[in-house]
């Protein structure tokens, strides 16, 4: 999202919510999704941390970690 000066922001669009235990939710693009999202282990609070490193990781190479081009 842009603002009026321009600057890009986040938006949550209502999926972000306070968690103090795990988990279970599987929701997004696998392509950005933890293991532990994956697996459906369970989750707290440190999976952001792995999308923001993953979104960041495309930012600068191009691709998504662990990118293959035949994803069969």
């Amino acid at each position: 999202m842009i603002d009026l000066r321009g600057h890009l922001r986040i938006a949550d669009f209502g999926l972000a919510k306070v968690i103090k235990e795990k988990r279970f939710s599987y929701c997004g693009s696998l392509e950005y999704m933890s293991p532990e999202i994956v697996t459906r282990e369970g989750h707290s609070f440190e999976v952001d941390y792995y999308c923001m490193g993953a979104l960041l990781y495309e930012m600068v190479v191009g691709c998504p970690p662990f990118y293959h081009h035949n994803s069969s």
